[in-house]
Parts: C-alpha cells; structure tokens; sequence
C-alpha cells in the first residue's frame, strides 16, 4: 500500500522479519522503493546474503541469526555482513541485536552450524528442563516447583559458564562425587 511505500523510502534500516518462504516476493515487491542508502536486515532463515542481493542489488544486506530468548532480552544473535554493508553498517546491526542480548559476528559460511547451536538450541534445552521438572514430579514433588528448579539449575548453570573461566568439563568434575547421586 501507499502508506508502507512511504515508511520504506523514509527508512534507514529495513528489518525482515518473515518466513522464508515469503522474503523474495517481498523483496521483489519493495525493490523499486530500496537504495543504496537503505540498510536490509534479515533474520529469514535459509535465505543467504547472495539470494537477498540478487534481488535488491548493491544494497547494503546483513544477516542475523537470533533465537527467541531475545523475547526476555537474553537472546543470541549472530551476525553475517553482505558484500556492500560497511563495517559501521554491521556495527548498527550489532548494537540493534544487543539490544535483546548477546550477539557474535561471524562469516555466512558457518550460519547452518550457527542455526542448529542457537538458532534450534532453546527447543533442546526447554525439552531437557521440561524433562527434569517432570521427573521430579513422578517423584511426588509438584510440576510447578520441579519447574521452577530445573529452570533456575539451567540458567545458573549457563551462567557459570559465561562468566568464570572454569570449561565445562571441570564444571561437570566440581559437581560429581564417586560414588555420589550425579
């Protein structure tokens, strides 16, 4: 329509935010209203940089992989610059990410390993909480306490990780004992 023309060519940043499938009937939809001084984000899956240029141009395009923990700011985004975004182009990106959480800059080539780690990470880790809280609940304590406990165990032990210098492995080693219930 007439009115979202018109929030396109005022613009600066364009952020696409739609299912794959649909991103290049958008894109080829609002290609006579983008120029080079627009900045394309798009966090589609599965559409690389090249196919969004092929569309739009020597338009500056930058990629990000976020996850839904951005929903309660503690998101992960990765982000991916095109051929014609600028090193400042791809700070913005950044500093929008942050915004909602952390954020890595990486090349395009590592997104499919970046989108399994924490693109689809949040489901495995909600599986995992999920199936302690109910183990706990056959045991005979209420779901929304054994919840509440494995959600926090994970969160804390995340951050265990993020902020001290101690790997995994050894993290793993403080917490079992021979012979012990872990």
């Amino acid at each position: 329509t007439l009115s979202n023309i018109d929030v396109i060519k005022n613009a600066n940043i364009i952020l696409f935010a739609v299912k794959p499938f649909v991103l290049k009937d958008v894109l080829n939809e609002i290609k006579p209203y983008i120029t080079k001084e627009h900045i394309i984000l798009s966090i589609a899956a599965g559409i690389s940089i090249n196919t969004i240029e092929e569309i739009v141009g020597n338009i500056p395009v930058i990629r990000i992989m976020p996850n839904t923990p951005a929903l309660v700011n503690e998101g992960m985004s990765a982000i991916c610059k095109g051929n014609y975004a600028t090193d400042e182009q791809s700070e913005l990106a950044i500093e929008i990410f942050k915004s909602v959480g952390k954020v890595v800059k990486a090349e395009e080539k590592y997104i499919d390993i970046i989108t399994a780690i924490s693109g689809s990470g949040p489901a495995f880790y909600y599986y995992i909480i999920n199936e302690i809280a109910k183990a706990g609940e056959k045991l005979g304590l209420d779901y929304k306490t054994c919840l509440k406990l494995s959600a926090q165990t994970a969160y804390g032990s995340a951050k265990m990780i993020m902020e001290t210098d101690i790997t995994p492995e050894q993290l793993i080693v403080n917490v079992t004992t021979p012979g012990g219930c872990t």
